[in-house]
């Protein structure tokens, strides 16, 4: 990411308005319409402040899709507890304009050539990380003897609440969302089901 200009501060509510309209503009155009003129018309800015920041698209996608993300885990003392609270974060984060990026991001990666610069292990490593914390604590506390593979549970919670994002229209969402504690019970019922039979509690 280049330096801002001097006499130019950058602040990081210009920054976040910046881009949480790039996010917006990929969502919903995909890789050949996300441009810098796109995305500076969606945030009501100068493209100039945009090439004062990001030298290149790729930049600017790259930011736009980790930046926004709410990495933020904390130890809330049980498996349940813990798995629960991540269902909650990605199904929210799923109903939002970074969610749909991300996932569109992670569709065009394999056809778009430009993109492959962007790993998609790299895209899922916070998750993975996140998941290698909850199973740890859990054999601490005694919940689980062996760790199942962080692939499995990625695939398990991950899979159902992408299926929903994608089959949900924007018009049934708000019904969705005031679905979400009850879902959110159900799948982490669900997984903890899954862990037990795989002989991991």
């Amino acid at each position: 990411m280049t330096q801002a200009a001097v006499g130019r501060p950058r602040g990081a509510g210009y920054d976040r308005r910046i881009l949480e309209a790039a996010v917006r503009v990929f969502a919903c155009r995909g890789w050949e319409r996300f441009t810098f003129d796109a995305v500076a018309s969606e945030a009501g800015v100068g493209k100039p402040a945009l090439y004062r920041r990001w030298d290149s698209r790729i930049e600017l996608l790259r930011a736009a899709t980790t930046q926004l993300v709410d990495q933020t885990a904390v130890d809330h003392g049980s498996l349940r507890a813990d798995i629960e609270d991540y269902i909650r974060r990605f199904f929210d984060f799923m109903m939002t304009d970074s969610g749909r990026a991300w996932l569109r991001l992670q569709v065009e990666l394999p056809f778009q050539e430009e993109l492959q610069v962007i790993s998609r292990a790299d895209l899922l490593h916070p998750a993975q990380v996140e998941f290698e914390g909850i199973t740890s604590r859990a054999i601490e506390r005694g919940e689980i003897t062996d760790a199942p593979p962080v692939k499995f549970l990625l695939e398990t919670i991950g899979g159902p609440i992408v299926m929903r994002a994608i089959h949900t229209p924007p018009s049934k969402r708000a019904r969705l969302t005031s679905q979400e504690e009850t879902y959110v019970g159900e799948l982490t019922d669900w997984v903890l089901r899954a862990l037990s039979e795989n002989g991991s509690s």
